[in-house]
């Protein structure tokens, strides 16, 4: 039953996604270059994409345009994209994949390039995929598009990422064509990123126009922060031969927990994926007695009390697989690292013999519990009213102690109200 809800949930997500839409008034210009009105489901993108659904009126059914279908697809006030032939460079420019050596590989492919920004001598686009974003510079009176190039590598020599501009030169060389002479535009170019922000501003400079022009594309990623609090079941088990509890055993605590955080949402429009980094704090206190009979009819009492007070940071995402206006409803997963610090703690064991004499061994700090442990927050909730929500959470078991033949492991079941602060 732990993981029930979420499985079921699970299961029911390709469908719900399908269900799921967002239809904003646009049109596309099929190859006949005739303008099809209606509107186009806006989603979640993250990779330039290679099939919009459309409709003519949203009673109709969806039809998918592809670049077979279309050269331009607008979706009114959001997004442009217009198709070209173009060069699609190979190498990765992450850290994590860097070659020592430059990667000049390409291919060439039809495509859906993003607009950022049309001007009277150049217009530069966007194009993303699983291995990075390349942007394109079209020189309109030529008509001639080229992928700006960037390339990354690792220096066996001095052991550092080496990154080769080229795209500054290739930048210069437009804007000697258009806007010869003029030095503030080659000064820029020369201390330029790769960026997005910079290289539309060098391509409104050589337009002529204003360098605070937005770009075409609208930017739909946000941020809002939210303070929570909550109730926190844990359940301490110990398991293992001659340990705290030979027979094993277990105890639970219940505590409020207070949290705080941001969320970073990749589209405000649809709000459906949703990268949160919080922050919460809760203590729980275990008081814990055994007792055991021996074969010698000794009585033996084991008895722990120990209280943990534990801050947590937690990167999760969410993903919203139900997104309508009034509600919205959610699964999240994270990996949570917890920080904890213990009282003054004893582990004592009194042995009671049969005469009704007794002996006592008391151990301090014992077990050793983890200042630093990990666990794996799985939560479903929902958001009402826009800035309310409301979410239960199961935190699968994670380990306390680092001993070999046993262990002392919590899991903890909680439910929590958030308030959003900033939200759409």
């Amino acid at each position: 039953m732990k993981y029930s809800l979420f499985i079921v949930a699970l299961f029911f997500i390709p469908f719900l996604l399908k269900a799921q839409s967002n239809y904003k008034s646009g049109y596309f210009i099929n190859i006949k270059n005739d303008t099809i009105k209606g509107f186009i489901d806006q989603r979640e993108r993250f990779n330039n994409p290679k099939v919009f659904y459309f409709k003519p009126d949203l009673s109709q059914q969806t039809k998918d345009i592809s670049l077979a279908d279309a050269n331009s697809v607008v979706i009114t006030g959001y997004d442009h994209y217009d198709k070209f032939i173009v060069p699609v460079s190979k190498g990765y420019v992450t850290l994590n994949r860097l070659g020592n050596a430059i990667d000049t590989g390409f291919r060439i492919d039809t495509v859906f390039l993003r607009v950022i920004k049309k001007g009277k001598n150049a217009s530069l686009y966007a194009y993303t995929d699983n291995i990075k974003t390349r942007y394109y510079i079209l020189d309109n009176p030529a008509n001639k598009i080229a992928e700006l190039k960037y390339f990354a590598y690792l220096s066996d020599e001095t052991r550092s990422t080496v990154n080769v501009n080229s795209f500054r030169l290739q930048l210069l060389s437009i804007a000697g064509k258009y806007q010869a002479g003029n030095t503030k535009i080659a000064d820029r170019i020369n201390t330029s990123t790769f960026d997005e922000g910079d290289l539309l501003k060098i391509v409104q400079l050589i337009n002529g126009s204003d360098i605070n022009e937005k770009s075409e594309s609208k930017n739909l990623s946000g941020s809002r922060y939210f303070l929570g609090v909550g109730m926190k079941s844990n359940t301490l088990t110990f398991t293992g031969s001659n340990f705290v509890y030979p027979n094993g055993g277990s105890k639970s605590s219940v505590a409020p927990t207070i949290s705080g955080g941001v969320d970073f949402i990749f589209n405000k429009e649809t709000q459906k994926l949703i990268f949160r980094a919080e922050v919460s704090f809760a203590y729980n206190q275990y008081n814990m007695d055994n007792i055991n009979y021996t074969v010698f009819v000794d009585q033996a009492s084991n008895s722990l009390d120990v209280t943990a007070f534990t801050s947590t940071v937690h990167p999760q995402l969410i993903y919203n697989f139900y997104s309508g206006n009034i509600l919205k409803i959610y699964l999240d997963a994270g990996l949570a690292a917890n920080f904890s610090a213990y009282n003054n703690y004893n582990y004592i064991v009194t042995t009671t013999i049969a005469a009704g004499t007794s002996s006592k061994t008391v151990q301090n700090k014992y077990p050793a519990f983890q200042a630093m442990w990990f666990s794996i927050p799985l939560k479903m909730g929902f958001v009402v009213t826009k800035n309310i929500e409301l979410f239960g959470a199961y935190w699968t078991p994670a380990s306390l102690t680092k001993y070999t033949n046993s262990s002392a492991s919590i899991a903890s079941y909680q439910v929590g109200l958030n308030y959003l602060i900033g939200s759409k």
